[in-house]
């Protein structure tokens, strides 16, 4: 039996290591390379083929997830299929809360739907939200001031401003702010 020199062995660990590195990071690429080839079909009016690379991806966090149903949204609003734009309108939103179209990129229909969609779910995200805030507050996690920001903000939002004047989410935007404050005095 041979025994393999030790500058061998080194470069059969290296080869493996460089080979475990990769199979770890391809999908991660092929998933960017995607979203960003989706967004480019998107620029180029190619819906439907935006589409196929879209249904195709898979978030590996809110954000990607959150871009991943931004960019469905829009593709199905401009083929035409509301129904199911709505549907990724509210994953984006749930995602990314603050996540709106732009004004420079968007038309005044597509902006209108977003909006539509952000007025209806917002609510439920701002109570989920606050209740995230008031556990971390509660396990003195350091980040529940910043949680609590949050809170005030979305109960802040433009899109919302209808519906925030109505007592529960006017005594919620009360007491996150009273938090936000009671947290400065915990330091």
């Amino acid at each position: 039996m041979m025994i393999a020199s030790q500058r061998e062995r080194r470069k059969a660990v290296w080869g493996c290591i460089v080979a475990a590195v990769m199979t770890m990071t391809a999908p991660v690429l092929a998933q960017s390379k995607g979203l960003e080839s989706a967004r480019e079909l998107y620029s180029a009016a190619a819906y439907d083929d935006a589409l196929t690379i879209l249904n195709t991806l898979r978030g590996s966090d809110a954000e990607d997830a959150g871009q991943i149903a931004y960019y469905r949204a829009l593709c199905l609003l401009a083929v035409g299929k509301t129904a199911e734009a709505d549907a990724a309108i509210e994953m984006a939103v749930n995602a990314m809360p603050f996540t709106q179209p732009s004004a420079n990129d968007t038309s005044p229909r597509v902006r209108a739907a977003f909006r539509e969609v952000r007025r209806r779910v917002l609510p439920t995200i701002i109570e989920r939200r606050y209740a995230d805030a008031r556990a971390a507050f509660d396990r003195k996690d350091p980040a529940a001031p910043e949680r609590f920001k949050e809170v005030v903000a979305l109960i802040d939002e433009p899109d919302i401003q209808d519906v925030a004047r109505q007592a529960a989410l006017a005594q919620m935007r009360g007491l996150a702010a009273d938090y936000v404050t009671l947290c400065a005095q915990r330091r």
